[in-house]
């Protein structure tokens, strides 16, 4: 019997593990490097894993083998994996490693269970690319995810894609210029001409999460009363809101009230884009409504991992959250 139970969110940027006793009790907290499939290979998620669960197993005094020793369970949502047999091999790879119970799933599905605790629903999330996706009794719909090239709409990308390509237009004298816009750009990117950014945007391979890096600069201008980013914000809004209203679609709910969870980095500004992506799915979708996520991925990925217990998320949920608050207020 599996006594402890690791959760991983594993993606481009970081991993983070939360490790947990089978009562719902959290042991610990880590967090290591970047652990996305396509990007650091099989060994790459396997050693950020590792070091994260030992980094949340010293705060409870256990080490990896004394884990194992007791029994474990592992669920990983890994950034990546619709690589063709990507997850069976981490799936053998940690039932090699010793756990009992092992579920690896792209890290889309862990954000989508720990948003709605378990239940039916939809998520769209929106970082540096965007993808929506849900599940409905039994039914599982998956929209967008296309890439910065053909979709992505409303990320983190596209909003600085859509600053540049107005920033270039006022250039050309296609639009009217906005100084200020240009100023903010060109000081967070430290360049001294926005034709500079050309090449960024055209190296090859791009750096999509460092362009995307001047989303928050768009929404403080925007919030301020800068009219182009209002509009480009607000696009971003309805994109996004058009994406979730397309998956609450194709779940076919009959009518029924439906949750949609705004997942990722871009949700972070607030009103200005979750207002307009409300607005756009009541249009495609009256009977659904944006909220934000009950919980993050990593919580998810335990979900997942208890599941394959048999334990429901209805009855590991409220120990796994008081515990979460008690360390919390202990930290």
């Amino acid at each position: 019997m599996a006594m402890y139970i690791v959760g991983a969110d594993c993606g481009g940027t970081s991993t983070t593990v939360l490790v947990a006793k089978r009562s719902g009790e959290i042991v610990g907290r880590g967090k290591s490097g970047p652990g996305n499939y396509a990007i650091d290979g099989y060994d790459g998620v396997m050693l950020a894993v590792r070091e994260a669960t030992a980094e949340a197993l010293a705060q409870g005094g256990l080490t990896w083998d004394e884990m194992l020793a007791q029994g474990a369970a592992l669920a990983a949502g890994v950034s990546g994996t619709s690589i063709p047999g990507a997850i069976a091999k981490l799936e053998k790879g940690w039932q090699e490693a010793g756990f009992q119970t092992v579920a690896v799933s792209l890290d889309a599905l862990i954000a989508l269970v720990g948003a709605l605790s378990g239940g039916d629903g939809a998520i769209v999330i929106s970082g540096t690319g965007s993808i929506g996706l849900g599940q409905w009794k039994g039914r599982s719909v998956q929209v967008g995810g296309w890439g910065y090239i053909l979709g992505d709409e409303g990320s983190s990308f596209w909003i600085t894609r859509e600053v540049l390509r107005r920033l270039l237009q006022g250039r050309d004298g296609i639009a009217p210029r906005d100084m200020a816009l240009e100023q903010a750009a060109l000081e967070h990117f430290h360049m001294e001409r926005i034709d500079e950014l050309i090449k960024v945007v055209y190296d090859v391979p791009i750096n999509r999460g460092y362009l995307g890096s001047l989303t928050p600069v768009v929404v403080r201008l925007a919030k301020e009363g800068n009219s182009t980013c209002e509009a480009i914000i607000a696009e971003a809004g309805q994109e996004l809101g058009y994406l979730a209203g397309a998956v609450v679609r194709q779940l076919d709910t009959q009518g029924e009230f439906c949750r949609v969870g705004a997942c990722g980095g871009v949700f972070s500004a607030g009103s200005v884009i979750l207002e307009p992506m409300q607005r756009a799915l009541a249009e495609k979708a009256p009977n659904a409504q944006v909220t934000l996520p009950d919980f993050a991925p990593v919580v998810g990925a335990l979900l997942v991992a208890y599941g394959k217990l048999g334990i429901a998320p209805a009855e590991i949920l409220p120990s796994i959250e008081g515990s979460l608050k008690e360390r919390r207020r202990n930290a």
